[in-house]
């Protein structure tokens, strides 16, 4: 029985790491297409979006460790 419950567990962490895998792939291409956009814009521009791009990606992360956190302290809390 407790082997049991021990395999499911680890069945869904191992889900649970996919969607973030999934997750974390999607957010890689995003910010690739916007490093892309970034670069094409004008020299005299790029300072300001590059701070403006940097804010961005910082409020991202926390959201991302928000999001991740809560993700694995519900499954290991409910398990």
């Amino acid at each position: 029985m407790i082997l049991d419950a021990k395999h499911a567990s680890e069945t869904r962490v191992g889900k649970e790491i996919q969607k973030i895998k999934q997750k974390m792939e999607a957010m890689a291409e995003k910010i690739k297409m916007i490093n892309d956009r970034v670069a094409a814009v004008e020299p005299g521009r790029n300072a300001l979006l590059k701070t403006d791009l940097q804010a961005s990606i910082a409020k991202l992360e926390e959201v991302w460790e928000g999001e991740v956190g809560s993700s694995v302290t519900g499954d290991v809390g409910g398990g």
